[in-house]
């Protein structure tokens, strides 16, 4: 069984990567697009059409995109005054739970992200300034919050398995 979990991870860590990419692009994105709207405007008095909408949908791809690698790499934040405290095993099993309760509430904000991508889609929602629709957008960062939702449950699979290692 660990075989298949360790299978499975491999694969979620290489698209959580592919998404670290699209996070990174996004970010070059902004980073380019305001100082070039911000010249604009200052010497030529016109702005880019749209560009506060595009700094929006770049944010919200920047930060979903790179859940997942933040993950892997164990980069959030962490309270662990009373959890460091533990033994190895009773550490990670708390750790584990975790991890799982992690992955219910994700997936379940996927689920409603998802939901509310269709409500958007049969609305036909479109931005103010430059037409575009909106549900695709959603859509692309409800997955990659199920993304994020399977590297969570990698990470608690893997901290059950230290638990039932013998030492």
């Amino acid at each position: 069984m660990w075989r298949y979990i360790t299978k499975a991870e491999i694969i979620i860590t290489k698209i959580s990567k592919f998404a670290q990419i699209g996070a990174s692009a996004a970010l070059l994105f902004i980073m380019f697009l305001i100082p070039l709207d911000i010249l604009l405007r200052r010497f030529f008095n016109q702005s880019i059409t749209g560009a506060y909408e595009l700094v929006e949908i770049g944010t919200a791809f920047t930060i979903f995109f790179a859940l997942a690698m933040t993950s892997h790499y164990k980069e959030h934040i962490a309270i662990g005054f009373l959890v460091d405290k533990l033994s190895h095993r009773t550490r990670n099993a708390v750790e584990g739970v975790v991890d799982v309760v992690v992955f219910i509430v994700v997936t379940f904000v996927g689920i409603q992200l998802f939901e509310h991508a269709m409500r958007i889609m049969d609305r036909s929602t479109t931005t103010n300034d430059l037409g575009l629709p909106l549900y695709p957008f959603i859509i692309i960062v409800s997955i990659s919050t199920f993304i994020f939702a399977a590297k969570v449950l990698c990470n608690g699979l893997n901290h059950f398995r230290e638990v039932v290692q013998k030492s």
